[in-house]
C-alpha cells in the first residue's frame, strides 16, 4: 500500500510538472503576444503623430491665440521691456486654463514659434493614447487590444476648435485614475508617513487636472469618489469594513484633492460663466451620437467614416452586455443557491459605463451654450473617452477585438486622408499669416479683419505675434477673464491714424485715458475687395490712404499688412 501510494505521488508530481510545462509555455507565448501587441500599439501612436509633421502649421481656431498669449506671458515674467503689461496682465485668479499656456511658454523659450505649437501637439498626439492604454492595461492587464480605439478620438472638432486645454486635462484625469486604482488597495492599514508618497502624486495628477479644464476636473472628482466607494463594497463584507475602507479612501482623495477644490470654488466665485443657452433638440443630440460628430469638423462627407467606428463601438458594446449575461446564466444554483457572485454582475470597470451613461443623460439636458460654451460637444466628448474605457477592457475574444480595430484604423486611416486637402488649404493660409510679422517691429500695437468666410480663421491674426512682443488688440482670451491673462485696467486710449473712433468699426480701446496710442498695423485678412465695395467702411479706407502704407500683401492676396507712415501726423 505503501509502494501504491509512493508510486501514485511520482505520477502526480510528473503530471504537475507537465501542467507546469505547458503553463509556462502558454504564459511566454501570451507575454511574446502582448509584447508585439505592445510595440505595434507605439508603432500606430508614431504613424498619428506624424501626420502633424507634414505641413509648418496645423491650424486651429483658438490655437494661435494660446500660442500667442503663451508668448507674451514669457515676455511678462522676463522683464517686460516691451511695455506688454501696459495692456495686458497676468490674471490673479487661478485660473484652469494654465498648463496649455505654461508649456507653451517654455517651448517658447527654446523653439521658435512654428516649432513651439508642432512639439505642444505632438506632445499631446503622443500622450493622450499612451495614458489611455495605461489605463486600459491597469484595470485589466490581459485585455488591452481595444485600447487601439483611442486614436480616432485624438484629433476631434474640440482638438480643432483648438480647446487644448480641455484636450490634454484627459492626459492627466487617465493618468489619476490608473495612479488610484493601483494605490488604493495599498494604502489601507498603513501609517500615516507612509501615505506622503501616493498623497502627493495624486495630489500633483488631480491638480493639473484642474489647471488644464475644471469640467474634466470635476468629473474626475466625482469618479475617484464612486470609485473609492465601490472599492470598499468589492474588496470587503459587513458594514463596519466597508465604513473602514471608504474611510481611509476618502480621507486620502480629500487631502490630495483639497488644494484643487479651494482653487475651484475660487475660480467659481470670482469669474462670470453664465451665459444663455437652450437644449438643442433630442433628434440633433442623437444624430451627433450616431454620426460621431466630434468626428466630424470640415464637412459631412466625413460622416461616411465616422458612422463605421459608431458601427464598431456598438457592435462591442453589444457583444460586452451579450456575454455578461451569458456569464450570469451559465452560473447554476447549488442547494437553491445562487453561485453567481457579486464579481461577475458588476465589475469595478463597469463603473466607467455608469460614468459614461450620467454624462450622456447630461449631455441631453444641458444647454449647450452654458458655462463655458460648447457644453453640449465637451460632454459628449467627456462620455466617449470614459464609455471608451469601459470598451476596450471587456474580455472579448481576440479575433472579434482585432477584427473591430482593423475596422475602426481604417476607417479613421480613410477619414484622416479626406480631410487632408482641407488641412493643406489652413496650412498655406497659416503661413502668409506668419509672414506678415517680418513686417511688424517689437512693442508694436495690431488690429486685426477678417473678412474670410471660413470660421476656424476667426483668431489666425494671432499668428503674427507668436514669436514678436506685440499687442494683438482683438485678443479675445483677456475679455473671457478665464485665461492666464486679463487687460491691464489703465489701458491706452488707441487711435487709428488720429482718429478715437470710426463708424462701423470697433476696437479694444479706453477713452478715458491721458495716454493715446496709435495703431501700428492693421492686418486683413480675406478677400479684400470687401472693404474696397463696402460703403459703410468708407472712413476707414480714408484712414489707411492717410496714415498707413501697404507692405505686405501674400502671394494670394488673402492676406494683407497696412503700416504706420513714420511721417504721419498722430500720436504714435
Amino acid at each position: 500500500m505503501k509502494g501504491t501510494t509512493s508510486l501514485n505521488s511520482q505520477i502526480q508530481g510528473t503530471n504537475d510538472l507537465i501542467t507546469s510545462h505547458g503553463e509556462n509555455g502558454k504564459n511566454k507565448s501570451s507575454r511574446s503576444v502582448m509584447l508585439i501587441e505592445e510595440w505595434i500599439f507605439y508603432l500606430f501612436v508614431i504613424l498619428n503623430a506624424a501626420q502633424y509633421l507634414i505641413f509648418q502649421f496645423n491650424l486651429t481656431m483658438d490655437g494661435p491665440s494660446h500660442l500667442y498669449n503663451a508668448n507674451l506671458i514669457k515676455y511678462l515674467v522676463t522683464g517686460d521691456q516691451y511695455h506688454i503689461s501696459d495692456f495686458f496682465v497676468i490674471n490673479p485668479v487661478p485660473v484652469p486654463n494654465w498648463t496649455g499656456h505654461f508649456i507653451m511658454m517654455i517651448l517658447g523659450f527654446l523653439f521658435s514659434g512654428p516649432v513651439t505649437e508642432k512639439i505642444f501637439i505632438l506632445l499631446y498626439a503622443f500622450f493622450l493614447p499612451v495614458t489611455f492604454r495605461i489605463l486600459v492595461r491597469t484595470i485589466s492587464p490581459s485585455h488591452t487590444l481595444l485600447s487601439f480605439l483611442i486614436f480616432p478620438f485624438i484629433r476631434t472638432i474640440l482638438f480643432q476648435l483648438g480647446f487644448f486645454n480641455f484636450c490634454i486635462a484627459f492626459i492627466f484625469m487617465f493618468l489619476a485614475i490608473a495612479y488610484w486604482y493601483k494605490t488604493e488597495s495599498r494604502v489601507y492599514g498603513k501609517k500615516p508617513r507612509q501615505l506622503t508618497g501616493p498623497v502627493l502624486v495624486l495630489f500633483g495628477l488631480i491638480t493639473l487636472t484642474f489647471f488644464s479644464h475644471i469640467l474634466v476636473f470635476g468629473f474626475l472628482l466625482t469618479y475617484l469618489v464612486f470609485h473609492s466607494l465601490t472599492g470598499s463594497f468589492y474588496y470587503n463584507t459587513g458594514i463596519k469594513a466597508i465604513a473602514k475602507s471608504f474611510q481611509v479612501r476618502s480621507l486620502i482623495l480629500f487631502i490630495a484633492a483639497l488644494p484643487a477644490i479651494i482653487l475651484s470654488l475660487v475660480f467659481l466665485m470670482k469669474v462670470p460663466l453664465v451665459q444663455t443657452g437652450y437644449p438643442s433638440s433630442k433628434s440633433v443630440l442623437l444624430e451627433s451620437i450616431v454620426t460621431l460628430r466630434p468626428l466630424v469638423f470640415f464637412t459631412s462627407g466625413e460622416i461616411l467614416y465616422t458612422r463605421i467606428i459608431f458601427y464598431c463601438l456598438s457592435a462591442i458594446f453589444l457583444s460586452a452586455i451579450a456575454w455578461r449575461i451569458w456569464k450570469i446564466a451559465s452560473k447554476k444554483e447549488k442547494n437553491g443557491i445562487s453561485m453567481v457572485h457579486k464579481r461577475t454582475v458588476w465589475m469595478r470597470g463597469d463603473l466607467f459605463l455608469a460614468s459614461s451613461l450620467v454624462i450622456l443623460g447630461l449631455y441631453f439636458i444641458y444647454p449647450n451654450n452654458e458655462t463655458s460654451g460648447m457644453m453640449t460637444d465637451r460632454l459628449c466628448m467627456i462620455f466617449l473617452m470614459f464609455f471608451l474605457v469601459w470598451l476596450s477592457i471587456q474580455p472579448l475574444p481576440k479575433w472579434f477585438s482585432l477584427l473591430i480595430i482593423l475596422i475602426v484604423l481604417t476607417a479613421d486611416g480613410f477619414l484622416v486622408n479626406y480631410q487632408y486637402p482641407a488641412v493643406k488649404i489652413l496650412n498655406h493660409v497659416a503661413k502668409e499669416i506668419y509672414k506678415a510679422s517680418d513686417h511688424v517691429k517689437d512693442g508694436d500695437v495690431l488690429l486685426s479683419f477678417n473678412h474670410s468666410d471660413n470660421w476656424l480663421l476667426n483668431h489666425s491674426a494671432a499668428y503674427v505675434g507668436i514669436e514678436k512682443p506685440i499687442v494683438i488688440l482683438d485678443n479675445y482670451e483677456p475679455v473671457t477673464k478665464w485665461f492666464p491673462l486679463v487687460y491691464n485696467k489703465n489701458f491706452k486710449n488707441i487711435l487709428i491714424g488720429d482718429k478715437e473712433e470710426i463708424k462701423h468699426i470697433w476696437w479694444r480701446s479706453n477713452t478715458g485715458s491721458p495716454i493715446s496710442k496709435t495703431i501700428d498695423d492693421i492686418l486683413f485678412i480675406g478677400n479684400f475687395n470687401l472693404i474696397l465695395e463696402d460703403t459703410t467702411l468708407k472712413e476707414l479706407r480714408n484712414e489707411l490712404d492717410l496714415h498707413y502704407n501697404l507692405v505686405y500683401r501674400s502671394d494670394s492676396a488673402f492676406v494683407r499688412l497696412y503700416r504706420f507712415r513714420e511721417n504721419s501726423q498722430s500720436v504714435h
